[in-house]
Parts: C-alpha cells; sequence; structure tokens
C-alpha cells in the first residue's frame, strides 16, 4: 500500500487535480503494479476531504480480507486498518 500511496502522492503534486491521479492510478492497478503476494490494492480512491485519501487492499489468501489506507496528501502520514470484511460493504 505504500508504494500505492506514494505513486498518488507523487501524480498529485505534478497535476493538483484527483480526477487526473484516479485515471493514472486505474490504469497502474490494471497493470498490477501494486499487486503483491498476500494482497492487491484495488482501484478505488476515495478523496475524504481536508487533503485526505484513502486506498484499499484485497487479501489474495482470504485472511483479514481487506485492509484501509487512509493518509495525508501533503505528508504522507497514513494509518492502516485491517479488517475481515469490506467497511463499504451493504
Amino acid at each position: 500500500m505504500g508504494s500505492a500511496r506514494d505513486f498518488i502522492r507523487v501524480k498529485y503534486s505534478e497535476s493538483k487535480s484527483m480526477h487526473a491521479v484516479e485515471e493514472q492510478f486505474d490504469e497502474e492497478v490494471s497493470n498490477e503494479a501494486f499487486e503483491g503476494k498476500w494482497y492487491r490494492v484495488v482501484d478505488e480512491v476515495r478523496h475524504l476531504g481536508s487533503g485526505k485519501v484513502r486506498i484499499k487492499t484485497v487479501s489474495t489468501v482470504g485472511e483479514l480480507e481487506v485492509g484501509v489506507m487512509t493518509f495525508d496528501l501533503n505528508t504522507g502520514n497514513s494509518t492502516i486498518e485491517w479488517l475481515n470484511e469490506d467497511p463499504e460493504s451493504p
């Protein structure tokens, strides 16, 4: 998730446009740029306002199925939560 966070921060600093960042991020995710052995980052970037962004991973092995990282675009300070289900699922 750290590399996905860093990608978003760099692209945002270049364009200052979350829309442009989301398009580039979707392309990188499609090319499996942020896929690891246990998790893969999904192409969902949620801008929370006040310079905060949230990204998610899903498990490729079935344990602790979702990782959620919330970070600050300017500083990169982040928190990660590991959950057994997607907090945004109905």
